[in-house]
């Protein structure tokens, strides 16, 4: 008896372990990054069909933070590749519609010229687990160097604005931002018969922390989560420049 059991246990098990091989078949497609060459060039900017607009609202806020200009530069090192690492910077700000914003996003220097602190790693393969969208998506990280965030400053007025005194200041940087579900990616040929890709984003619980003596009237917290939402074109830049996912 004690042997069938045995069995039976060990067959049961290599099922269920199948059976979770298949699900996540099911659940996860693989993807890569493709560029013509190696070594290519990578940009991405607002996707004027959307109308540009990037949008970073803290939940349960008084306010949305909003920026018409997102500009993101990186490299592929190898023609296929299963992440892809850009560095922001944004810029035409503004919070809750009136109030100047400024985000910077600025690193160590290094090499003769300043980087950026922060980056995204987009990852190429989708999954529908987690998806806020109902559509299959894929998670992003965001990675700092030690000590370093990318730093939203709001302030009351121009002038303010104009001498660097901010009301507010939320800090977004790698703690607890790993693996965030929420960007879809979508191949398209241009005009110039060169592809590229849109980059979708509606993503969820993005952690932030902030600091200033008016966050709590914009119903800011001091530590909390947040919505980015919007949409980018990225593209490789060269003679062979093309980029598909």
């Amino acid at each position: 008896m004690t042997r069938n059991m045995k069995v039976l246990g060990l067959a049961l098990f290599g099922a269920l372990a199948m059976y979770a091989v298949a699900a996540q078949a099911a659940f996860a497609v693989d993807h890569q990054f493709k560029v013509g060459a190696a070594g290519a060039e990578i940009t991405a900017e607002a996707d004027p069909t959307s109308g540009g607009i990037q949008k970073f609202t803290p939940v349960g806020a008084g306010i949305s933070l909003e920026c018409k200009v997102v500009h993101l530069t990186g490299k592929q090192a190898v023609a296929e590749q299963d992440t892809l690492t850009l560095t922001p910077q944004y810029s035409e700000c503004t919070a809750g519609g009136t109030f100047p914003v400024t985000v910077t996003n600025v690193g160590n220097t290094g090499a003769g010229e300043t980087k950026g602190a922060c980056s995204f790693v987009f990852d190429s393969d989708t999954s529908a687990n987690g998806s806020t969208s109902g559509k299959e998506d894929a998670p992003v990280d965001i990675e700092c160097e030690t000590g370093k965030s990318i730093e939203i400053h709001i302030y009351a007025n121009a002038s303010d604005h104009a001498n660097n005194i901010p009301i507010c200041t939320i800090n977004v940087g790698a703690a607890k931002n790993q693996g965030l579900n929420g960007i879809k990616f979508t191949n398209r040929a241009t005009t110039g018969k060169k592809e590229e890709v849109t980059a979708e984003a509606t993503v969820h619980k993005v952690h932030y922390s902030s600091t200033g003596p008016l966050c709590a009237l914009a119903e800011v917290a001091e530590t909390g989560t947040a919505v980015y939402e919007g949409n980018a074109t990225v593209r490789a830049i060269g003679t062979d420049a093309t980029l598909t996912t």
